[in-house]
């Protein structure tokens, strides 16, 4: 027999099992009217209906303007999508949130994901230890070679400076390799399902657009120092360019000024949605189905 049941509830203890087939929100559009918003996590569901989410997904970027553009995307998509995310900016750089990675693997931490600039991203693909023989498992010695190799090509550090959680004692004994060959599983596996890349070399690159540019410093300077600044920032790179154009806009070039050049542009690209729009907003898909 084919029976469906419809339960309508506001306690999100009905639904946290639910897979997100069987959920449908109904919630009112500005207009008075209500939408259906169907395909929805349980997480999503108790956003919208006001449910204080204590156990956020975690997103680490490596910068400011990261940070900037990610929230954008995700408030974007309505303010229930934005109560599963803490989306945080710790300085430090891009090395230190890679060694940060050892942490998250060893205790599990499924809901931590680092978003980096796309020029850290490797260059070829990343091995899928499931995709090894059950067999080559055994040959302890040779499956921790191929991890160290592994995890250094898309880490772009060496095995000693990442220092992954061993026991003490001797490492080269059977008892030894195996925990090594077993930790380094994990962190390969956290790696490549948890760390994940913006879809341009640095932000910058993201968001600018030599039209918003022109309007902009033309507005201040005029169409003479307009060619001036055109020929400025020929050869700069992107970042170059922004802080040139603050210095255009505001007679000065510092964390400020920048933001709000940041801003205008940042406003721009998001409504005219281009491809790395449509691209990062896959990507907070992709991270919202794992976390």
């Amino acid at each position: 027999k084919k029976i469906q049941i419809v339960l309508c509830t506001h306690s999100p203890t009905f639904i946290a099992d639910l897979p997100s087939s069987a959920i449908k929100v109904f919630t009112p559009d500005p207009n008075g009217a209500f939408r259906i918003v169907q395909s929805i996590s349980p997480r999503e569901a108790f956003g919208f209906i006001g449910h204080r989410i204590n156990d956020k997904t975690t997103i680490r970027v490596e910068d400011r303007l990261a940070q900037t553009i990610l929230k954008r995307v995700i408030d974007d998509d309505g303010a229930a999508g934005a109560e599963l995310f803490d989306l945080c900016f710790i300085p430090g750089g891009c090395e230190e949130m890679k060694k940060d990675t050892v942490v998250f693997s060893s205790h599990n931490q499924s809901r931590v994901f680092m978003v980096l600039d796309g020029g850290k991203k490797p260059n070829a693909p990343i091995l899928d230890p499931s995709t090894i023989p059950v067999s080559a498992f055994n040959d302890l010695a040779d499956i921790n070679t191929t991890f160290d190799n592994t995890i250094e090509a898309m880490t772009g550090l060496t095995m000693k400076t990442l220092c992954l959680p061993l026991d003490g004692g001797n490492q080269s004994q059977p008892v030894g390799l195996t925990q090594q060959r077993d930790v380094k599983r994990r962190f390969i596996d956290f790696y490549r399902t948890r760390v994940m890349y913006l879809p341009e070399t640095d932000p910058e690159d993201i968001i600018w657009n030599d039209d918003t540019a022109w309007k902009l410093c033309e507005a201040v300077v005029g169409p003479r120092g307009l060619q001036d600044f055109k020929t400025e920032i020929l050869n700069l790179k992107t970042k170059q360019k922004f802080e040139r154009l603050s210095t255009r806009i505001h007679g000065k070039s510092d964390g400020s000024t920048i933001d709000n050049v940041h801003s205008l542009f940042i406003n721009k690209w998001a409504a005219e949605q281009p491809t790395s729009y449509a691209q990062i907003r896959s990507l907070i898909q992709a991270i919202k189905a794992l976390g």
